[in-house]
């Protein structure tokens, strides 16, 4: 077993989560000759994105191919999943960002993942900004572009970002401030989001009175910090509701 073959036997878990199979490393990989019609189509007809990876790394094991999967990788905008294969996972300066987000990164974004869907706004100049900026590709852009609802464009955007670079990631981050969502930018950088001390500023037992006093004190801590977002007001107060509902 040479030393490709065996860190993608040692990394086999990671490359399964974070390969992205959907945006044109298949096709890549068809036009190098790697892949056969049949093999695509039992590639594509796997319904989750786990076990679509799952399945090309078998094919690639097998035709020991690792070699042309590396070059696909790379021209699909995937080099920091190379960069950690080849490494066996060992990050090194000299990779800089070319990397796979680290645990600090996919912490924040499945930690604030609801928030997150609730809350940006995908349907002003962001998506533009980057692809401009190269943080997503042309058929990532069609790919968000297609989905009907916001809810169903921030879900893929968020997915995409997990499984792509720390480059993009703070591509993105730099994107969310020029389309004037700092907020969010603020959540992606430093884990923290607005909070605001609940328990301190509650004068009731009402419950609809609770929820009026907690937005008026999320309002107010929006404009301290010169944050302005209808939507994030909204979504917070759908998850006062929902606590409501649940008590």
């Amino acid at each position: 077993m040479d030393d490709l073959e065996n860190n993608l036997h040692k990394t086999r878990e990671f490359l399964e989560e974070f390969i992205d199979t959907d945006f044109d490393l298949i096709d890549r990989l068809r036009a190098q000759g790697v892949l056969k019609i049949r093999e695509i189509d039992d590639i594509k007809a796997e319904h989750s994105h786990m076990r679509r990876s799952s399945l090309l790394l078998d094919i690639i094991s097998t035709k020991k191919k690792i070699p042309e999967l590396c070059d696909a990788l790379i021209e699909t905008g995937q080099a920091h999943i190379v960069n950690f294969l080849k490494a066996c996972g060992e990050r090194s300066p000299k990779f800089g960002d070319d990397w796979p987000l680290t645990e600090r990164e996919i912490s924040i974004l499945d930690i604030n993942h609801e928030s997150l869907v609730d809350i940006l706004e995908t349907c002003c100049d962001l998506i533009g900004r980057l692809y401009s900026n190269g943080a997503i590709n042309r058929r990532q852009l069609d790919f968000i572009s297609s989905k009907s609802t916001d809810y169903e464009k921030n879900e893929a955007l968020l997915e995409i970002l997990r499984r792509g670079s720390l480059r993009s990631y703070k591509q993105t981050i730099e994107c969310l401030c020029e389309s004037k969502q700092n907020h969010i930018a603020e959540i992606l950088d430093t884990g923290k989001g607005i909070q605001v001390p609940v328990h301190a500023t509650l004068k009731t037992d009402n419950l609809d009175e609770a929820e009026t006093q907690i937005v008026e004190e999320m309002t107010k801590l929006l404009t301290q910090k010169n944050v302005s977002s209808g939507r994030l007001i909204s979504a917070l107060q759908l998850n006062i509701t929902a606590v409501k509902r649940g008590q």
